[in-house]
């Protein structure tokens, strides 16, 4: 039998809903499950009719872009569907609850689930700084650092609500490429460095510091040039821990 192929999330999400399963048939062009991404209902299916093979997934779970969702074996016909052998899903050896609170807390830092954060920017004309991210650095090709951060204020503040309100702690930093079409891959790369002014008004609080210096640090090692947007409020005397 054929390797299997695997689905992956056309986008960052949550899955709205499963309407296929191990081992059903799927017609080509058939919704296999639904994802959702700021309100907007995203079908995925597959182009060739098969039969599901594993599913890794299920409704409630968020993904990232380009995470597995499901396997199938094109071509396989109804009967032969117990034929297929279930393989190993990506995540064998890993915690399901452990991996899902990493999906889940990566999302938190996303646009999509700080809708009101980017409604607000966007009223004044303005660009989120994960939207000046994807304008500037070449698709695919940014390493972010520190993307989990929160603000220092856990001794005060519920942890659930820094995630949803102090992502990435106001600032993104990683290493990305610029114009890859023009130029040769290593001419390429910076260190960038975006300040989120939706973040407790671009305050630069304890892990802030820590992530700037940080990138600064690498792109001292690695010889790169600097890209950084600057907008915010100077220092935030809030972070307690």
């Amino acid at each position: 039998m054929s390797k299997p192929d695997i689905v992956c999330a056309p986008l960052a999400g949550t899955v709205f809903e499963v309407a296929g399963s191990s081992g059903s048939k799927v017609e080509a062009g058939q919704a296999v499950l639904t994802l959702e991404s700021m309100k907007v209902h995203v079908p995925v299916s597959i182009t060739t009719s098969g039969v599901i093979e594993e599913l890794w997934v299920k409704a409630g779970d968020t993904v990232d872009q380009g995470a597995a969702l499901f396997s199938y074996q094109a071509g396989v016909s109804q009967q032969d569907s117990n034929a297929v052998n279930v393989r190993e899903s990506p995540q064998s050896g890993i915690k399901a609850e452990l991996l899902n609170e990493f999906r889940h807390r990566r999302a938190m830092s996303l646009d999509e689930r700080r809708e009101e954060a980017a409604t607000g920017r966007h009223k004044k004309n303005y660009c989120t700084a994960r939207e000046n991210l994807h304008d500037l650095v070449d698709e695919g090709t940014f390493v972010e650092y520190g993307q989990l951060a929160v603000a220092a204020q856990r001794q005060r503040r519920d942890f659930e609500d820094l995630q949803a309100s102090t992502a990435a702690d106001g600032i993104i930093t990683g290493v990305g490429s610029i114009n890859g079409d023009l130029f040769e891959h290593e001419d390429c790369r910076a260190a960038i460095v975006i300040n989120d002014y939706s973040v407790l008004a671009g305050t630069q609080g304890f892990f802030h510091h820590q992530k700037l210096d940080r990138i600064l640090a690498v792109a001292t090692d690695q010889k790169l040039p600097v890209i950084m947007y600057t907008e915010g409020g100077g220092g935030r005397p809030g972070d307690t821990d």
